[in-house]
C-alpha cells in the first residue's frame, strides 16, 4: 500500500460496509498518519450508506457502492 501511495499520490478506498467506522476509516487514518507527505489529494472513501443493510434487493442496490460512484470519485481524485 505504501508503495502505491508513494507512486500515485492518490487513495480511493472502496468497501461494502457502512462508510462511518468501516474498514476504510482505519486504513485512511493509517495513510494520513504515516504517508501524508506522499499524498497529492484527499483520501476518498466509498462505502455503503450509514444505515442497516436491507434484505430487499433494490434497496440493497441503492445503498451499496456502484460503478458510477467509483467513477465519480476517480474523476474527483484526478482533479488533484
Amino acid at each position: 500500500m505504501a508503495r502505491t501511495v508513494a507512486r500515485t499520490g492518490k487513495v480511493l478506498l472502496v468497501h461494502e460496509a457502512n462508510r462511518t467506522m468501516g474498514p476504510a476509516a482505519e486504513i485512511a487514518a493509517f495513510i494520513a498518519e504515516e504517508l501524508f507527505t506522499d499524498l497529492d489529494g484527499p483520501i476518498l472513501r466509498i462505502g455503503a450508506a450509514d444505515c442497516h443493510l436491507p434484505y430487499n434487493g433494490p434497496e440493497e442496490t441503492a445503498i451499496l457502492p456502484d460503478a458510477a460512484r467509483v467513477e465519480e470519485a476517480l474523476r474527483r481524485l484526478a482533479t488533484h
